[in-house]
């Protein structure tokens, strides 16, 4: 029987041999997806509402480089969506209007605008420094002049023979007293006799009256002026400004919201072209410094004037793909800037800024689910927004609660775009079952595979993967070795021989620390001894949890015999999880077994460390048992089952077997082998079926034996339908090889009870149903 099960050292060795085969490198990034790309083509094909796409896959397989790679791919392929421009609305300045041109239009129609007021204004100034306006200008002013020059000089005439001297300034006149034809001081105005000043004070008052009308009289001569230059600029200048926007408004006739934009552009510059152009007086000298006063200063051309490319697809070949790693609500939506001027927040519409969904329009967005949930209001605005099919901007401050306030409400834009959501199959199911939205707007699952089958395909695509990501990130090159190497290591992270996991990331690390230790030993390709340091020292970075462990097994403080046998006890195997680390810790389990009615009794659920699936398995072990051993009369039995030296919670019934070997053995008081650990989860007929964590459960005892010594016997049985999932450490198999180290592979408790006790299964049957009919027996006196 211990022959028939043991497994041989061929048997556990995982083929990796392979062919070179053409394929196709362009879909690298793809490889072994098949299924998951033709659920992919389903939902993209299909553009009826609702059909976006849901993204499924564990960490480590890179599900962001096989979307972003396979939508690019197609997204090549398709039209260019519509660029978007946000402009001024000369109805309503808080509502900025959306307009929509063909790609590549939106900065034509930009600079239009710009070119069109630019070349107007300039045409306007060229037009105002021609000789033809001058001369029509000053024939209007010639009377101006004259008029104006004649009061000049009368209130110079005036103000003589008063005896002053009249000065001009920005202010206005002002008078300076003659005497004996000279300016007299301040001291000499002191020496004069009263009745003289008076004199003086007398005729600057009348002076200053006399000037004060003339002044009123220049006013009223200008404004008449003006009015006349006026009337003839406005004409000229409606007629410039007509002639400016005639061929634009005609280019865009068929295009409602730009003409009428122009329109209202042409009626609004037509109404505050002075404010622009850049008029030039030649006034006589006095005149300019009388009314420099009354001169607007002029400003820059208004922001009203321009057009906001918010979206500018002019560059795109093909549908935008766009991965908002960031997915905050203003990297989602979009949002307005504002300015601080002398403490008060102003904006325009030229400060409304575009988000992810803007520059996806017409293409693929892909966000990551987790990242979207994790931002508040992200969820609930991206629901909102596919059921309404438009974007509409929302001030995240008000949502937040903060004041209001008073900013622009831009136009809402149409939406037409596929998303992808990534996320794992757990989030998946929460939202399908939670949400009651999720299900009619992300219609289509696509799952990648976390592992594929191990065919001569796949093997060469991943193979040309590493070459592919070497190349990439200018790494030394991988020899045949290494890539075996590498390849083994996918194997093995797929738990089953017959598999290769995608979960690149991974192998991606080991490569850039195998390039690390090439480097290090100033070698320029990397070899199978690189990849292997590299994995050895990732398993030693990350093994502090389990070296203290170990060490408290080989220092006996915790108790795990690896020699002679035992009644009633078993090795069993934990698996211990801290973050990445993953081990295997062998643990006593111990079984008592008495006459008595109160059955089985699970010490760990009467401490309160037992999960739901551990009871459950303890429950069969008695259905086990009764249907074995209580067909002719009742099962009068008492047992404890307890995980010695267990401290912490117990779930899962991948030791039911082994519980029940140690209750077997209690029962029929034969001893089990404790240099054989078990693992493998029993049904009520006694079938051993397989568990999880096979690998590493091997590796721990195996790992423990060695630390505290070999005897050529040790060995772990495990469930026979685990063995294609069993891919050991070379260390370990080379010790199989040699007969170090034992693996058996078994089908029943029968199996496993015979091979822990060299005992036929009749007799152990014999003893056990002896034992128990004399518990009864005894029961019922």
């Amino acid at each position: 029987m211990k022959e028939i099960l043991r497994i041989a050292y061929n048997d556990l060795c995982v083929n990796i041999d392979h062919q070179s085969i053409n394929i196709d490198k362009k879909n690298l990034s793809l490889f072994g997806q098949e299924k998951a790309i033709e659920a992919l083509e389903f939902g993209l094909q299909i553009n009826s509402k609702g059909y976006n796409i849901f993204l499924a896959g564990e960490t480590g397989i890179n599900k962001e480089k096989f979307i972003q790679h396979y939508l690019k791919t197609i997204a090549s392929k398709q039209p260019i969506p519509n660029d978007w421009c946000y402009v001024y609305n000369f109805e309503d300045e808080l509502n900025p209007i959306a307009i929509s041109l063909p790609a590549g239009e939106g900065i034509i129609f930009k600079e239009n605008v710009k070119h069109t007021i630019e070349n107007l204004i300039e045409e306007i100034n060229r037009w105002i420094d021609s000789e033809e306006y001058k001369e029509v200008k000053d024939k209007i002013k010639e009377e101006y002049y004259n008029e104006g020059e004649l009061l000049l000089n009368n209130i110079k005439d005036r103000a003589d023979s008063l005896g002053f001297y009249p000065q001009i300034s920005e202010s206005g006149f002002y008078f300076i007293p003659i005497i004996e034809g000279k300016k007299i001081s301040e001291k000499a105005y002191d020496d004069l006799t009263v009745e003289e000043q008076e004199k003086i004070i007398s005729n600057l008052s009348i002076i200053e009256e006399e000037s004060e009308k003339i002044m009123e009289q220049v006013k009223d001569i200008k404004a008449k002026s003006e009015k006349k230059i006026e009337a003839l600029e406005e004409d000229i200048l409606h007629r410039i400004i007509d002639n400016a926007f005639i061929d634009s408004i005609k280019n865009y006739n068929n295009h409602n919201k730009i003409k009428k934009f122009l329109e209202d552009l042409k009626k609004d510059l037509t109404k505050d072209i002075y404010e622009l152009i850049d008029t030039k007086e030649t006034e006589s000298e006095d005149l300019k410094t009388l009314i420099s006063s009354l001169t607007k200063e002029k400003e820059d051309l208004p922001k009203k004037y321009e057009v906001n490319l918010f979206v500018d697809n002019s560059c795109l070949k093909g549908a935008p793909v766009i991965y908002c790693y960031n997915p905050t609500f203003n990297n989602i939506v979009g949002k307005v800037e504002f300015d601080n001027e002398l403490g008060n927040l102003v904006t325009d519409f030229t400060k409304i800024k575009c988000g992810a969904l803007h520059q996806a329009n017409g293409g693929y967005l892909i966000l990551n689910i987790k990242e979207v949930l994790n931002n508040t209001f992200v969820w609930d605005y991206l629901k909102k927004t596919i059921i309404n099919e438009t974007i509409e901007y929302e001030n995240i401050r008000e949502k937040l609660g903060g004041i209001p306030l008073t900013g622009l409400k831009p136009e809402e834009i149409s939406l037409s775009t596929k998303i992808i959501l990534m996320g794992s199959q757990s989030i998946y199911e929460l939202l399908y079952y939670y949400d009651e939205d999720f299900e009619d707007l992300f219609k289509v699952l696509v799952e990648v595979e976390e592992d594929i089958i191990k065919d001569e395909k796949n093997m060469n695509m991943l193979l040309n993967y590493m070459d592919d990501y070497v190349k990439k990130n200018n790494l030394y090159p991988l020899n045949y070795k290494a890539k075996e190497k590498l390849l083994f290591y996918a194997i093995k992270m797929s738990g089953n021989k017959n598999k290769i996991s995608t979960k690149v990331k991974y192998i991606e690390n080991i490569i850039q620390e195998s390039n690390y230790w090439c480097k290090k030993q100033r070698k320029k390709v990397i070899g199978e001894e690189h990849t292997t340091k590299a994995i050895m020292e990732k398993d030693k970075r990350i093994s502090l949890i389990k070296e203290k462990v170990y060490e408290m097994i080989q220092d006996n403080k915790i108790k795990i015999d690896i020699e002679g046998s035992a009644i009633g006890q078993i090795n069993g195997l934990a698996i211990m999880k801290y973050g990445e680390v993953c081990f295997a810790k062998p643990t006593r389990i111990t079984a008592t077994t008495y006459m008595g009615q109160s059955g089985m009794i699970n010490i760990e659920k009467e401490a309160g460390l037992s999960g739901a699936i551990h009871s459950k398995g303890i429950n069969i072990l008695a259905g086990y048992l009764g249907q074995k051993y209580a067909q002719d009369s009742p099962l009068s039995l008492s047992c404890r089952i307890c995980f010695e030296q267990n401290y912490s919670g117990i779930d899962g019934d991948s030791a039911s077997s082994t519980e029940l070997y140690a209750i077997l053995s209690s029962l029929a008081q034969l001893p089990i082998k404790q240099y054989l650990a078990v693992t493998g989860s029993v049904d009520q007929k006694g079938n051993i079926q397989p568990i999880g964590g096979v690998i590493e459960k091997v590796e721990g005892f195996y790992d423990i034996c060695k630390l505290k010594g070999f005897n050529n016997r040790q060995g772990v049985m495990i469930p026979k339908d685990n063995l294609e999932e069993l891919i050991l450490r070379d260390d370990i198999l080379e010790d199989i090889k040699n007969k170090k180290f034992h693996i058996y592979a078994i089908s029943t408790i029968e199996e496993g009870i015979e091979l822990l006790t060299d005992k036929k299964i009749e007799e152990i049957d014999l003893l056990i149903n002896t034992k128990l009919q004399k518990y009864y027996k005894n029961s019922i006196k």
